[in-house]
């Protein structure tokens, strides 16, 4: 009778180790599959090359489409889709719509880290010019850290949805944040923030001045 009982217990044991790991499973795969993203709102304005152009100029702007790391590689294979919008009601952030073609992998099919990352830093860039406060708005930042965490893969040919928000400007301190998201399932891809460090009035007028001479061929080097 003792035999028949312990048996019974651990059976008992054994199926409710089994249903505990069954919800384990399933709350595990909900918090990486994620709730679908929202639509952007009618709030969003997508950014336009014209008003960048009033930001930056039209002389930086026409260079980043001939030798930027990321707006030179527009296209099949490459920057698949790159959309930026900014939203009105909450100026302090943006949201971007990428597709990252197949010549941007690491892994077989797999989006290479270095990409996701040199994205979010090129949108905590925009950020920077966009999302602060009007007496900086239009002057150059600086990178000074990224951190990136990877959250899981991605799969090239995936639209994601990046969504970069400015936390805090402290002096000529700015720090940003980022969130990477699977647009079809909000699948949680990639976290990054980082802080931004504004130039000083002699590097502001170096960039300015090197923008101004580089289509005449000359070079402050």
């Amino acid at each position: 009778m003792f035999r028949n009982a312990m048996i019974q217990m651990m059976r008992s044991r054994r199926a409710q180790h089994l249903a505990l790991a069954g919800v384990g499973s399933a709350l595990a795969a909900s918090a990486l599959t994620g709730a679908q993203c929202e639509p952007i709102s009618s709030s969003f304005v997508e950014l336009k090359p014209s008003k960048l152009s009033s930001l930056v100029g039209e002389a930086r702007l026409q260079r980043a489409s001939e030798c930027h790391l990321i707006h030179s590689r527009r296209g099949e294979g490459q920057f698949e889709e790159f959309a930026v919008y900014h939203d009105e009601a909450a100026p302090s952030t943006l949201v971007a719509i990428i597709r990252f073609g197949d010549t941007l992998e690491g892994h077989p099919g797999i989006v290479h880290g270095g990409a996701t990352a040199s994205v979010c830093d090129d949108l905590f860039g925009l950020a920077s010019l966009m999302c602060v406060p009007e007496t900086v708005r239009g002057r150059p930042f600086f990178t000074a850290n990224l951190t990136v965490n990877y959250r899981a893969p991605l799969r090239t040919g995936t639209n994601v949805r990046v969504r970069v928000r400015a936390d805090e400007l402290d002096g000529r301190k700015l720090r940003m944040h980022a969130t990477v998201e699977r647009e079809s399932d909000g699948r949680l891809i990639a976290e990054a923030s980082t802080l931004f460090i504004k130039a000083s009035r002699t590097q502001e007028w170096t960039i300015y001045l090197a923008s101004w001479l580089r289509p005449f061929g000359i070079s402050l080097e």
